[in-house]
């Protein structure tokens, strides 16, 4: 009895030990850029077909949340914009090298957008992702 509280509790010690306590916006030793995990919009500015600008909180999109949560290789996208009748949800792979996000559109709700590429240009400083492609912007914050 006594080997096998004393095995518990080694057990217990390992577990408590290997807890993650990397910091969540830059892993100090490799300076890597961390992306795992959920974020949520709070302003954008996106180019259309026809050269004006979608901004976000200022336009209609301030209706619905747009949420990104990244894994290891992938992430999802979803976005809500009751009044203008319009909802995205998406399966996006990508890779990261430096601060050179490219990404690739696997699954998605419209059509035209499976198969596209971009490559952005991420930063982060504490809780605040900071995307650029051209003359598209996005800022996040971390939600999770």
């Amino acid at each position: 009895m006594k080997n096998l509280i004393k095995l518990l509790i080694i057990i217990l010690i390992v577990f408590v030990g290997c807890d993650d306590k990397k910091e969540k916006a830059v892993i100090k030793d490799t300076m890597e850029i961390s992306l795992e995990g959920m974020w949520k919009l709070k302003s954008g500015v996106w180019e259309n077909e026809d050269g004006t600008f979608m901004r976000y909180p200022e336009d209609s999109l301030t209706e619905g949340p747009a949420y990104i949560i990244y894994s290891k290789k992938h992430y999802m996208l979803i976005a809500n914009a009751p009044k203008m009748n319009y909802y995205r949800g998406e399966l996006i792979g990508y890779s990261l090298e430096g601060n050179k996000l490219t990404v690739s559109t696997i699954l998605s709700n419209l059509e035209n957008n499976i198969g596209m590429e971009a490559v952005w240009t991420i930063n982060i400083k504490e809780n605040t992702l900071s995307a650029e492609n051209g003359n598209n912007s996005e800022f996040w914050e971390r939600v999770e």
